[in-house]
């Protein structure tokens, strides 16, 4: 059986293509830059999703998996950053969905995001059933995305993800780990909120579960760990694991949030502040489980950036290390 993956060389890509891999699929991933890339069982296509027809690589395939996308994007760089989210997200999908009809594909995966749901829970955890309320432009392009998609897809599959963690993670989650190791003293110990994730490997086995199971055609799922944790308790995890205790001290978030905003951070503290919770047992009740615990996803996301560190080129003392 032939898969076809778009964001292939991406984080979540990657593993992606490992699981289906090691259940004998056959893997055409599609990705916009693949020089360089040395992904071994996997038949990589470049294509830029917003512009050009996919329909030649969709061709023979059974399943489409569109993890492609942007969720991050520098305002220098773009002078609408509305307009670049809605092209990469919205408008891409919309193609790839076109061109799968035409090619006759018989079932479709979107990665949707749970912040379509909006940036805070209601004191309970989101459910498919509650509206959408999507607070930014990378999460109104999402939604924007969706809704498009049933259009000329009705039996589509939509995921909304958390935060999404695990080996060769960047971004913000990156980031923390970098801070915990430095023992950077973070003003986070007061924080009472609570947060879903979810691992990288059981997100990849979600989306095997949903590549598959019949009940699945044309259903939205929230996936989670279904291990909520508060900010504090993830940077007390990640600095057991990494060997360097969490430095925290206590400081009122009502005022965290006003020095935020006053420094023009408000959406990166609401995110360490705010509660964002999910119900995953919809995606449950088609018998996927989460293989990992959110423990040992820490563990093997600590484990690779060791390793990550240990591979690059060491620095003099005149020279920036990071």
């Amino acid at each position: 059986m032939l898969v076809v993956i778009t964001g292939a060389t991406g984080f979540i890509g990657r593993s992606v293509c490992t699981r289906f891999a090691a259940a004998g699929w056959k893997i055409r991933g599609i990705a916009r830059n693949i020089s360089a890339q040395g992904m071994k069982d996997v038949e990589l296509h470049s294509l830029d999703l917003e512009a050009a027809d996919a329909l030649p690589s969709l061709r023979g395939a059974e399943l489409v998996i569109h993890l492609a996308g942007r969720a991050h994007m520098l305002e220098e760089k773009f002078d609408d950053l509305r307009a670049a989210f809605q092209s990469a997200n919205s408008n891409a999908t919309v193609h790839l969905a076109q061109a799968a009809a035409r090619a006759g594909v018989r079932r479709f995966i979107f990665a949707s995001t749970a912040k379509v749901h909006g940036e805070e829970s209601p004191g309970r955890p989101f459910t498919e059933h509650d509206a959408p309320n999507p607070q930014d432009d990378y999460a109104r392009s999402k939604w924007n995305a969706e809704q498009r998609l049933r259009h000329i897809l009705p039996d589509s599959i939509v995921l909304r993800p958390p935060l999404v963690f695990g080996p060769g993670v960047g971004a913000n989650f990156l980031r923390l780990m970098r801070l915990v190791e430095r023992g950077i003293p973070l003003p986070l110990a007061s924080v009472r909120n609570s947060r879903s994730l979810v691992s990288v490997q059981n997100l990849a086995d979600c989306i095997m579960a949903c590549a598959t199971h019949k009940d699945a055609p044309g259903k939205t799922f929230l996936v989670s760990d279904g291990e909520d944790v508060s900010t504090p308790q993830l940077l007390r995890m990640l600095g057991a694991h990494l060997g360097f205790p969490a430095m925290l001290w206590p400081c009122p978030p009502a005022v965290l949030r006003l020095g935020a905003s006053l420094l023009g951070r408000r959406a990166e503290a609401d995110r360490l502040l705010g509660s964002l919770e999910i119900d995953s047992n919809a995606v449950r009740a088609m018998g996927w489980a989460p293989s990992l615990t959110l423990d040992e996803g820490l563990r093997q996301t600590v484990s690779w950036y060791r390793s990550a560190k240990s591979r690059q080129p060491k620095t003099d003392d005149r020279q920036a290390v990071d």
